[in-house]
């Protein structure tokens, strides 16, 4: 079965989107080279899921699913990066009761004032899951999991400048 390095969640919040990005690195032998070379197809599934309690209960969404082109030569690592922006409602993964925002200006240091927002609410935990099969040998998983990302969370200041 192919290798594959924890892979790495980054989380970039942008107004009322969320980028999401995981990079991870697929290691095959050089026998799933040659069986590559010779008809062997391998399949990927890259999923984001809420780790709350209980942990990968709640599916988000699924950022990637398809077939494998294995190199049938030269280097046997894969660099992977798969990148996508949803709607920040989407990783919601436990939503609160008590969830809100204030905007309200603050007085500075230097005697100037800024703008600031305050978030009250419960943070979202958010995992990476990447499954790597072979396809037509049964079941055959590489499955690794990120550490999970915290996105928002209870009493957090947003500084506008």
């Amino acid at each position: 079965m192919p290798s594959v390095t924890t892979p790495v969640l980054t989380l970039t919040e942008s107004g009322n989107n969320v980028t999401c990005a995981v990079e991870y690195t697929i290691t095959f032998s050089p026998i799933e080279q040659f069986l590559a070379a010779n008809g062997l197809q391998v399949s990927r599934l890259v999923q984001l899921f809420g780790a709350s309690d209980p942990p990968d209960s709640q599916l988000l969404f699924t950022v990637v699913s398809d077939l494998l082109q294995v190199p049938v030569s030269g280097s046997l690592s894969m660099p992977q990066k798969h990148e996508v922006t949803v709607s920040r409602s989407v990783l919601d993964e436990d939503p609160s009761l008590i969830n809100w925002s204030w905007t309200h200006e603050e007085p500075t240091l230097t005697g100037g004032t800024v703008w600031v927002t305050d978030y009250f609410g419960s943070a979202d935990y958010i995992k990476a899951k990447v499954r790597v099969d072979y396809q037509g040998f049964g079941p055959s998983s590489s499955i690794l999991d990120s550490v999970f990302s915290v996105l928002g969370g209870p009493d957090f200041t947003v500084v506008h400048r």
